[in-house]
């Protein structure tokens, strides 16, 4: 037995497969996050008691309360795989997280049938309506570039939400795992933390993310801040002190244009990011039942919030950074940090508005301007039939 250490140990988490009540017990490698230390695991339990009418200075008995509470933590977002994809992803650590706080998740757009076409509407013989709505890593002459699929005409080609960066090549177009923004219920979460000490494990469970803020800065690595509510924890006691291990998801590669990144609003008007902000916020209510173990038999889904940032150098001072004003609405935005498979990230507001007035920034010693977006009802997506991720107003996607 050894004192544990803030600064080292383990984090997983996987959907509840019994869903609200029952944590999960088993972790796959695959499960575990690769968060920034330190991280103090929480313990909280509510303290029942009230300043009664006493003769004198003593306190007052307690009566144990609820276990549920909130824990924080951050990490760098990372890709889907390691070497080049052979299909569709699978659902990782960082996007389960954003699933189960947006409320939409799946995986399609990967297809060996791309004959070419424009960098508007790629050619492809296979391609399913079902890819409506996901992104896919077009195949390029010399790399690759992130396409949003908005209007498919099956076996024959798609029309993109934004344009490539240039006229697509022959070959395959890797899929995507992409996050939506729904009015799905969340899927309860299990998180376990793994302390340096045999004796050091704890559960957290019956837990969904409130809060995940994504900030990308120019030559940075890309990085999330999350915040969970959990309903209930328990102390295994027993399963620390894990063994060294390697992560088998790659880091997402710098934000720069070396590594594929862009930003433009469909019709080819870009912008250069300095950095880009991307807060998802989730409100839950509990839904109260005394039957339940701690009194609350789930979390409910109030609302979904989602606001993109983006600070820019402006070239022209005169021009729209200074004129647009709150409500304007734009065409679709797209905003690619990468682009090598199974490392590429994109997100995209098919329909966005401006939130607030831009507001100057000091960008260093630079005179900037801070935009801030979100997402409007959109309904431009079509194919033979139309289903989620289509038509949704906001996507995340990891390729």
């Amino acid at each position: 037995m050894a004192i544990a250490l803030t600064t080292k140990g383990r984090l997983a988490v996987k959907e509840q497969s019994s869903s609200w009540g029952t944590a999960e017990t088993s972790f796959a490698a695959t499960d575990y996050l690769e968060i920034i230390g330190p991280f103090v695991p929480p313990l909280p339990r509510e303290t029942l008691g009230a300043d009664v009418y006493r003769p004198a200075n003593t306190a007052d008995g307690k009566v144990k309360g609820v276990t549920g509470g909130t824990f924080s933590f951050s990490c760098y977002l990372h890709g889907v795989d390691a070497s080049t994809p052979s299909g569709n992803p699978t659902i990782h650590p960082d996007a389960t997280l954003l699933k189960n706080l947006l409320g939409g998740g799946g995986s399609d757009g990967y297809s060996t049938t791309v004959t070419g076409g424009t960098a508007a509407i790629p050619t492809d013989s296979g391609i399913p309506a079902a890819h409506v709505g996901y992104a896919a890593l077009y195949p390029l002459s010399s790399g690759y570039s992130v396409g949003w699929n908005a209007q498919v005409t099956t076996n024959t080609s798609s029309d993109l939400l934004v344009d490539l960066s240039a006229a697509p090549a022959a070959g395959t177009a890797f899929g995507s795992y992409t996050v939506w923004l729904a009015t799905t219920e969340p899927t309860p979460l299990t998180f376990q933390w793994l302390g340096t000490d045999s004796t050091s494990a704890i559960r957290y469970y019956d837990a969904v993310p409130t809060k995940i803020t994504i900030t990308a800065m120019s030559k940075q690595l890309l990085k999330a801040d999350v915040e969970v509510q959990f309903l209930a924890w328990s102390n295994d006691g027993t399963g620390g002190a894990p063994a060294d291990y390697a992560y088998t998801y790659p880091k997402l590669p710098a934000y720069m244009g070396a590594n594929g990144a862009r930003a433009l609003f469909a019709g080819g008007s870009s912008i250069c990011p300095s950095a880009f902000t991307l807060e998802m916020t989730q409100t839950l209510e509990p839904a109260h039942c005394a039957a339940s173990t701690n009194g609350v038999a789930s979390l409910k889904y109030v609302d979904r919030q989602v606001r993109l940032s983006v600070t820019r150098n402006p070239s022209d001072y005169s021009a729209t950074p200074w004129v647009d004003e709150v409500d304007d609405t734009f065409a679709a935005l797209q905003i690619d940090t990468s682009t090598t498979p199974g490392r590429a990230f994109s997100v995209a507001l098919p329909l966005p508005q401006l939130a607030e007035t831009p507001t100057p920034t000091a960008n260093g010693s630079l005179l900037g301007v801070t935009n801030v977006f979100e997402p409007l009802v959109y309904s431009a997506d079509t194919a033979d039939s139309v289903a989620a991720p289509g038509d949704t107003p906001f996507r995340i996607a990891f390729m």
